[in-house]
């Protein structure tokens, strides 16, 4: 698991607001918690912020219909609160409407950082944080919600919301149990065994992460750019090479085989 935290929204103008569930000052210690265990673990963080323009007005229709300026940028309700405020490598997101997706920014950032997980904190379930969760599974992602970290105003809605996330796979847990995840984060290497004595290890396979997937993936992929554009005598040549080759270290291999998978040596010459 290579994963990201995403804090969503977590700016005064929405905390502020009236009947938040669970209230603004449990939210926040949940998000700080999580936030300084990521920050420890060296996971990625970004911060996804809703930042409206006077010059160059992107408010959603029901915000311009009820004339609602809220999370203006270079206010104080746009700032977020002391203990989660961006630092360090930390990245900030902005958008305008739900989905902190659209510009492509956050595409980018999760992509140059190989990730391949989010885990999403922040508000409101039923709206923003729904948004992030199912861009994330469109692309694939593992989604994994801070349930005693994420909020809303619309209990009755979020519950459906959650509800209709976790059948599509989103995992609502609670802080602690996903910081247990992260600790265990690297998988233990495979342990080959010989089919003769199963007491015994022939080798151990390490478990790739996504960094080195995408490494493997980019050099073949060039490597058979390379390949297509030999003319065909070089690459006849080079076949014969590889094949000289292993008629030569038949003996060898066939016997690495019977050892290494109990296939008779003769199969495997």
């Amino acid at each position: 698991m290579t994963p990201a935290l995403l804090l969503v929204d977590l700016q005064h103008d929405y905390l502020t607001a009236p009947e938040l569930q669970p209230a603004a000052g449990v939210l926040v210690d949940g998000a700080a918690t999580l936030l300084s265990a990521c920050r420890e673990r060296q996971i990625p963080v970004i911060h996804v912020w809703t930042t409206v323009h006077r010059h160059d007005d992107r408010r959603l229709p029901h915000w311009k219909t009820s004339d609602r300026w809220m999370c203006e940028a270079g206010t104080a309700g746009h700032d977020t609160p002391a203990a989660l405020r961006p630092h360090g490598t930390d990245v900030v997101i902005h958008k305008s409407g739900f989905n902190g997706f659209t510009s492509g920014e956050l595409d980018d950032v999760l992509r140059d950082r190989h990730c391949d997980t989010v885990i999403l904190a922040g508000l409101h379930v039923h709206a923003c944080v729904r948004a992030a969760a199912t861009e994330s599974l469109e692309r694939g992602l593992s989604v994994f919600v801070a349930a005693d970290a994420s909020a809303t105003n619309d209990p009755v809605l979020a519950a459906g919301t959650r509800r209709w996330l976790e059948a599509r796979g989103v995992q609502f847990l609670p802080t602690g149990e996903i910081l247990s995840r992260l600790s265990d984060r690297s998988p233990s290497p495979l342990v080959h065994v010989s089919p003769r004595d199963v007491t015994r290890a022939l080798f151990t396979v390490p478990i790739a992460d996504r960094a080195a997937i995408a490494d493997a993936t980019a050099s073949a992929r060039a490597a058979w750019r390379d390949w297509r554009q030999m003319p065909m005598d070089t690459r006849a040549a080079i076949l014969k090479r590889v094949a000289a080759g292993l008629e030569a270290a038949a003996p060898a291999l066939a016997r690495q085989m019977a050892e290494e998978l109990g296939k008779p040596v003769s199969h495997g010459l």
